[in-house]
């Protein structure tokens, strides 16, 4: 990040689209698939910018290939967020072997935000256009980002500024809601909020919410991947903590790996999010689609060993659907699109789940627990609706593995009355199941007056769990609450 004694200048960086010329064959934004590359079209990649002022930035851009061309001319164009021209960069940049180049722009308005991107032609006609990245302007001067003195977080500008340095530690200091400065010009879009992190650049700092809400936080991407307040969180040995905060009023549509909190988590047995929640929210995609995480994974590649990261005492009240004419969705659960390779503890979902496609693996809780995921002292009561769907449940939809590798279930339920749903599980394959149930009616699990005497076994009904609800009883329909919720 850049720092000066009293300001600190930091540029919100973000992929948006892939823009590519036809027949390409490029596939950009997910994380399920290679980037595979025409041999006869030349590519270029646009970076992040830097050394952003008030009024200035320097563009940045690498050619990586030329493919079948002597030669090619490199250059930028940038235009503010939300308007349709673009701006051109004057200079021209004639190379003939692969590249980093950049340009300085001068004379930009503070406070604002731009996109840009870099581009490569050969007489005058366009053969590739890099993703689009955004930068925008601030001041930024509480904390440093370190454990004893974390970035405070004020705004949605500071809420951004994340981008810029994704190892460190922020603190937010207030509710974040559509009234909170900066809403207008980074949520209040055509497309919605950026998220932080994407596959190249996971966020794996720590994220305090200290109980604030974030509220209205709107994405409309259909055609993206890992999308959420954070994009994608995780890494392969630092350690990654998001706690604290509650989504609220969130409204998020976006194609894999869609969640409110965050879309995608490829983390290790020190990635950490714990005591969050979502409610009064929607989310809707085509595969790995969570009302709080859309995916929930480790970072290592194989079913074996250890290293989940873990999801603990959090819930979800959203409505989770797949998109209009979604041909296959799979994955969608109303707390974790899947748990594979992680663990989920001390959990719940109320939120409904309504897939209108033939679709597979949708649960209440959670559309899959595979290949080393786990469930534990977890529920959800809302309704399951996929009835063109396979391996559908009222908790889970499918749990899988072999041996030592297998997802497991322990000490969980649901309710067959609420979620209309007969069974706990859709299909249990190799996996585990464990002193779970699923309860016929309410009552069974509601009764909070005797303890729940024959639901619940095992749970910390003094440190974790406290009985009907949150302060009122009728607040959470009789249902366990966690404690942090008086808080």
């Amino acid at each position: 990040m850049i720092r000066k004694k009293d300001l600190v200048v930091v540029a919100l960086v973000v992929l948006l689209t892939a823009v590519a010329v036809e027949g390409a064959g490029i596939w950009i934004s997910g994380v399920e698939a290679p980037i595979t590359y025409d041999e006869e079209v030349a590519y270029v990649e646009t970076l992040e910018a830097e050394d952003v002022t008030e009024d200035s930035a320097t563009l940045k851009g690498e050619l990586l290939h030329l493919r079948g061309y002597d030669d090619v001319d490199l250059y930028f164009e940038y235009r503010e967020e939300d308007t349709e021209d673009w701006t051109r960069v004057d200079s021209l940049q004639t190379v003939s072997e692969s590249t980093e180049f950049s340009e300085e722009i001068e004379n930009l308005d503070d406070e604002t935000s731009y996109e840009y991107r870099a581009a490569v032609e050969k007489e005058e006609e366009v053969l590739h256009e890099g993703l689009i990245v955004v930068f925008v302007t601030l001041t930024y001067d509480q904390g440093d980002g370190t454990e004893d003195n974390p970035y405070q977080i004020n705004d949605w500008y500071e809420m951004g500024a994340i981008w810029n340095d994704l190892d460190a530690y922020y603190e937010l200091q207030d509710h974040l809601d559509q009234h909170s400065y900066g809403y207008s010009d980074l949520v209040d879009t055509e497309d919605g909020w950026h998220p932080i992190g994407d596959e190249n650049n996971r966020f794996s700092g720590a994220f305090d919410g200290q109980n604030y809400t974030i509220s209205d936080l709107f994405i409309d991407r259909p055609e993206e991947d890992n999308l959420g307040l954070f994009g994608h969180v995780g890494h392969n040995n630092a350690e990654t903590k998001i706690r604290d905060v509650c989504i609220k009023h969130a409204n998020i549509t976006g194609r894999r790996g869609i969640g409110t909190l965050i879309g995608r988590v490829t983390g290790n047995d020190k990635t950490l999010i714990e005591k969050v929640c979502a409610k009064e929210s929607s989310v809707q995609g085509e595969g790995a689609v969570g009302g709080l995480i859309g995916s929930h994974n480790s970072w290592r590649s194989t079913p074996g060993g250890v290293d989940n990261p873990v999801l603990r005492e959090s819930f979800a009240d959203v409505d989770v659907t797949d998109q209009d004419d979604t041909s296959e969705p799979d994955k969608f659960g109303g707390l974790v699109g899947c748990g594979q390779k992680a663990d989920i503890i001390d959990s719940y979902s109320l939120g409904y789940v309504t897939i209108d496609g033939t679709g597979t693996r949708i649960g209440g809780l959670a559309g899959c627990i595979d290949f080393r995921g786990k469930l534990t002292n977890s529920y959800s009561t809302g309704k399951v609706t996929a009835e063109d769907s396979t391996r559908v449940g009222s908790l889970v939809g499918n749990i899988e593995g072999m041996g030592g590798s297998a997802g497991r279930i322990e000490n969980s339920y649901s309710n067959e009355e609420t979620s209309g749903q007969t069974q706990l599980v859709g299909t249990i394959g190799d996996g585990d199941l464990t002193e779970s149930q699923l309860f016929e009616d309410t009552t069974e699990m509601t009764d909070y007056e005797d303890e729940y005497p024959d639901s619940y076994e095992g749970w910390d009904f003094v440190e974790i769990w406290q009985y009907g609800g949150v302060t009122d009883r009728e607040d959470n329909s009789g249902y366990p609450a966690l404690q942090w919720q008086d808080n």
